[in-house]
């Protein structure tokens, strides 16, 4: 249907027709089990097999947007998706469930279906007065999902997602903080390798797993320092520190004789800031455009007013964290993710000043990054660089932690 050469298809055909499988057991094999769904694993052909099989289904939710899909300004949004984790978005129950049975016949056609027990529903009404969770209920395939109540959540893409839920991974965050007892880590720490490799070790394992909670979900920050605590101290152990020395030497660059250990509060600071900055320079439209109107909205509940729309620099001064004229109301922010942006740069401020710009001639936008290395002042990661942000905001951070250990005129340029 795709238009993939017949002789593709027939290879593809041949590959999966009689595959079968077997337990191996001590010396001793399971007879051959029949494989009748799914792809192999670990085949690289693997995922572009299960994309092709789930584009139709994607494919009927877009047809779908303009009609049901919830509107963020001049774009509207019908389903996000990440591999087989699918989210739908309606602006109304009515739409939800067009798109629950338009998605629903397109995964039959498919050959797939949807468990039903496994998927969850939230309905909020977001207009003033009454209750904004709703008691509403709906079908995937004629089967009923879980309608989520207040402070319940659905673990999406590993955060917990819900109404009036705290979305920290706490089980990734128990994982990192008691990661020392784990087998594997325990080795390490009996192991003849360097303390940075060991450190390079003990952030590839656990702290990958917490990147992309720590970049999408407003995670609580006293749950990081109990991590970052614990952690902290297997470093000062493994490079010889007692546990009274200065932080500071923990997380300078190893190249400084620090332990290069990123804290997870300032990587969530990193991680946040570095989120925004994709999402307005997304080169995908539809992101783009829902970002940039997301920003504006949530300018205008700062400001109190929508009479005109707030200006590409006032957008950057609230993300600076700016307190000043329109943007000194204390009230009618929403937690979202540009809350949490501008708090990012108010806490980074001290290691590492960054500044939100918008370039008017290049209609660009851009973040200048104070002090990014020993022989740099400044740096200024463009819009068409965006991928820079993240590496360049924990150099500078770096940075920072040697200067504030030098002493305070190292940190001058700061101020």
């Amino acid at each position: 249907m795709m238009g993939m050469p017949a002789k593709m298809v027939e290879l593809i055909r041949d590959l999966y027709s009689g595959t079968t499988t077997c337990f191996s057991l001590l010396s001793e094999e399971t007879e051959e089990i029949a494989v009748s769904c799914g792809v192999r694993q670990g085949d690289p052909l693997s995922p572009i097999l299960f994309n092709l099989a789930i584009e139709p289904v994607i494919s009927a939710a877009l047809l779908k947007r303009p009609t049901a899909g919830y509107s963020f300004g001049p774009t509207s949004i019908a389903v996000l998706a990440y591999a087989d984790d699918i989210l739908l978005i309606g602006r109304n129950a009515g739409m939800l469930r067009s798109l629950l049975f338009s998605i629903g016949t397109a995964a039959e056609w498919c050959g797939l279906s949807f468990n039903g027990k496994k998927c969850a529903t939230l309905h909020l009404d977001l207009r003033k007065g009454g209750s904004k969770l709703q008691d509403s209920h709906f079908q995937i395939q004629k089967e009923e999902m879980k309608a989520l109540e207040e402070g319940e959540s659905y673990r999406y893409l590993g955060c917990p997602i819900g109404f009036e839920t705290d979305s920290t991974p706490d089980a990734a965050l128990r994982n990192f903080r008691n990661c020392e007892t784990l087998r594997d880590l325990r080795i390490l720490s009996e192991s003849s390798l360097l303390p940075w490799q060991k450190i390079d070790a003990l952030q590839v394992l656990p702290l990958s797993r917490l990147t992309f909670p720590l970049r999408i979900a407003a995670v609580s920050l006293k749950k990081l320092a109990e991590a970052d605590n614990a952690t902290r101290r297997s470093v000062k152990r493994w490079m010889g520190l007692p546990q009274y020395a200065s932080r500071e030497i923990v997380t300078m660059r190893n190249a400084h004789g620090g332990g290069g250990y990123m804290p997870l509060q300032v990587e969530h600071c990193i991680l946040t800031t570095t989120q925004a900055f994709h999402m307005l320079s997304s080169r995908d439209a539809v992101v783009k455009e829902a970002a940039w109107y997301s920003l504006q909205d949530a300018v205008h509940r700062r400001i109190g007013k929508k009479s005109s729309p707030p200006t590409r620099e006032l957008l950057c001064k609230y993300l600076c964290g700016s307190m000043e004229e329109e943007l000194a109301r204390d009230a009618g922010d929403v937690a979202s993710l540009w809350t949490r942006t501008k708090r990012a740069a108010r806490s980074l401020a001290p290691l590492c000043k960054i500044e939100w710009q918008w370039s008017e001639a290049r209609k660009e936008l851009r973040i200048r990054v104070a002090n990014p290395s020993p022989s740099s002042e400044l740096v200024v990661v463009p819009q068409s660089a965006y991928r820079r942000i993240h590496q360049t905001l924990r150099e500078a951070v770096f940075e920072g932690k040697r200067r504030e250990l030098s002493g305070p005129d190292s940190m001058s340029s700061l101020s």
